[in-house]
């Protein structure tokens, strides 16, 4: 009996602190948009929701669309040969500028730092590698001149852009031009660099040294023929 009373007292003192529990409610966010009162047998302007550009006015250059077609990787494909071929999707990275698209796609610049060096490199051997009757030379060797001033001449952004022009490359490359200047021997010049740098992590140092000396210090479009021309 008592410990029936003790337990309905509990029960009720219970009913007295409890907090009454109130009904969950979703809250739901709607978008309004404020409208002025509207002239007479004027009609309502539909708001802009949700406007995205057109692919063609971001995505396009030379009046291709990215990421263009089989004529748009001709030329570096002309270029390397079957030797030196490279997959498709590499290709188009080297053609791609980091000015392009706000660099939404995968661009060149880190290709073209790894290239410029090996390329330096490889146009320094070749500079050592010259015969010369100078009295100073070292057993015929051309160490008698400042191998940096050849290296820079050969792999300048003035010789490798004009390669790039000739070679038809240019016209295929992806990249947006600034209001102000003209950046286009820089993207020229980032391209044949990143073209180097491609075949060097793709193909191996022994393909890249053989590429350059074959393609890029030789043959039709050789780079000391263009820095002859550029230079004189």
């Amino acid at each position: 009996m008592f410990s029936r009373q003790i337990s309905k007292h509990c029960a009720q003192a219970a009913l007295r602190t409890a907090r009454p529990v109130r009904a969950a409610r979703s809250i739901v966010y709607v978008k309004s948009i404020s409208q002025q009162p509207l002239p007479n047998n004027a009609k309502p302007l539909r708001p802009n929701v949700g406007l995205k550009k057109a692919p063609e006015t971001f995505l396009s250059a030379n009046g291709t669309l990215y990421p263009g077609n089989e004529a748009t990787l001709a030329k570096v494909k002309s270029l390397l040969g079957a030797d030196y071929a490279l997959p498709d999707d590499l290709i188009l990275q080297v053609l791609t500028h980091k000015s392009f698209s706000h660099g939404l796609k995968p661009y060149n610049q880190n290709l073209a730092i790894i290239g410029k060096h090996f390329l330096r490199l490889e146009t320094t051997s070749y500079a050592v590698k010259q015969e010369s009757a100078n009295p100073s030379a070292i057993n015929g060797i051309n160490f008698d001149v400042c191998l940096s001033k050849i290296s820079n001449l050969l792999s300048a952004t003035a010789a490798t852009s004009q390669l790039c022009k000739n070679t038809g490359i240019a016209e295929s490359i992806f990249w947006k031009a600034p209001k102000v200047g003209d950046k286009s021997n820089t993207v020229y010049a980032t391209t044949i660099n990143a073209l180097v740098g491609a075949v060097l992590l793709k193909r191996g140092q022994h393909a890249a040294r053989s590429f350059v000396n074959e393609k890029l210090l030789a043959g039709e479009h050789s780079l000391i023929t263009i820095a002859e021309k550029v230079y004189k």
